[in-house]
């Protein structure tokens, strides 16, 4: 008897972080974590990028990567062969099915940096509280 591995669905949004993280590195500026947050109060997807040191994030603020990382996650993310607010909205109905509640329609993708660093010195290495607090 042969058993398949349950095939897991991930939403847009995540396959085109594991897509930022693979072309980062090709760009020799590895990004440490990508996380994301479907919250109550955001009218939007936030994007939550996180480079391994404070040095790091400081350079690529310097040098443009981040603007670049914006840039490419919003490619990455349309490339998924719908708009991005159809993306969104079925990213907010996906919301609604798991966690049963009624989210306000998801309009833009918001975008914010840290580091692995800051995550372990300011919220005790909970990258949660860090994204939802």
């Amino acid at each position: 008897m042969f058993f398949r591995k349950k095939e897991i669905h991930k939403p847009e949004y995540e396959k085109a972080g594991d897509e930022l993280m693979f072309w980062s590195n090709k760009q020799n500026a590895p990004i440490y974590r990508v996380d994301f947050f479907l919250g109550y109060d955001l009218l939007g997807l936030g994007v939550y990028v996180f480079y391994k040191t404070n040095a790091e994030l400081t350079e690529h603020l310097k040098n443009g990567m981040v603007e670049q990382v914006k840039q490419e996650f919003i490619r990455l993310y349309k490339a998924t062969g719908i708009k991005t607010s159809e993306n969104l909205e079925k990213n907010r109905q996906m919301f609604m099915r798991t966690y049963g509640v009624n989210k306000r329609e998801f309009d833009e993708v918001y975008f914010n940096f840290d580091t692995d660093e800051n995550v372990k010195e300011k919220y005790n290495g909970d990258y949660f509280h860090r994204v939802n607090g």
